[in-house]
């Protein structure tokens, strides 16, 4: 029986994010945190966002859901006296798109080299390049239609085999 792995600390830039809101609660139901909150990628976060939604305190939140540091951190009222709240949202916001696009680009780049070195389909690997075309573009409209269409390409060769 193995033991169960603790989370390392979450992002810092979705912390800050977390910690934003924590001070300026009425931002919790706009649209742009709503938009953020598709952006976070660490689970406890994510919670802790959807309970603040919901009603709950984050004085509340934090120290259940977070390490004694990173909950100190979240509710230390460092925005608190921010003057413009919101434009720091959107701020964080666009901080976190970018580092999304570019974990996304890291990513299809690996997948591009293992397919082309693992012998990969060729009609594969020009929409995963094409992918990679569009995502350095930021094209995302371009961006959603290859994967589709690789996904669809997946699952038609996992039905052929």
């Amino acid at each position: 029986m193995s033991a169960a792995k603790t989370p390392g600390p979450p992002p810092t830039e979705e912390t800050e994010l977390i910690s934003l809101l924590a001070d300026h609660p009425s931002l919790i139901a706009s649209a742009e945190a709503d938009k953020a909150f598709w952006l976070l990628t660490d689970d406890r976060l994510r919670a802790m966002y959807s309970a603040a939604r919901a009603g709950q305190s984050f004085l509340e939140l934090a120290p259940v859901q977070l390490p004694p540091p990173i909950a100190k951190h979240v509710l230390s009222s460092k925005y608190s006296g921010s003057k413009d709240p919101r434009a720091q949202l959107l701020a964080m916001i666009a901080a976190l798109e970018q580092k999304q696009t570019l974990l996304a680009q890291q990513g299809l780049q690996k997948s591009l080299v293992e397919a082309k070195r693992g012998g990969s389909d060729p009609e594969l690997v020009r929409l995963k390049t094409h992918l990679a075309v569009a995502q350095r573009k930021g094209d995302r409209e371009l961006v959603e239609q290859l994967t589709a269409e690789i996904e669809k390409f997946a699952s038609n060769r996992k039905q052929a085999e």
